[in-house]
């Protein structure tokens, strides 16, 4: 997307009386816009795969027995007790909602 582009998008976003500026603060007001519109494309991409993971230990804590769960996982940390996979488990579950939140 150029700058003109760009600016034309917001004026179309925010109304015909917003005036863009494409002087050098304008131009890194559109840069951080660019930024934002990638950051969001990505989170949006992130999001599916986070509730997934989220999905599998939810499963995995099921049997309530961390040496099940520390052998069913590859990637995700080794636990040494229930309690210790209930916090990661709640971490995982907060950022999951952040993500969600941010989108």
């Amino acid at each position: 997307m150029t700058d003109k582009e760009f600016g034309e998008f917001l004026k179309d976003t925010l109304g015909p009386d917003v005036k863009v500026d494409l002087s050098e603060t304008g131009k890194d007001i559109i840069d951080a816009g660019k930024r934002l519109i990638k950051v969001n494309k990505l989170l949006k991409k992130i999001l599916p795969v986070l509730e997934n993971y989220h999905k599998d230990l939810d499963y995995w804590r099921a049997g309530d027995d961390v040496r099940s769960i520390n052998y069913v996982t590859c990637g995700t940390p080794e636990f040494k007790t229930i309690d210790e996979f209930e916090s990661y488990f709640n971490t995982v579950k907060k950022i999951t909602n952040q993500v969600k939140e941010a989108e």
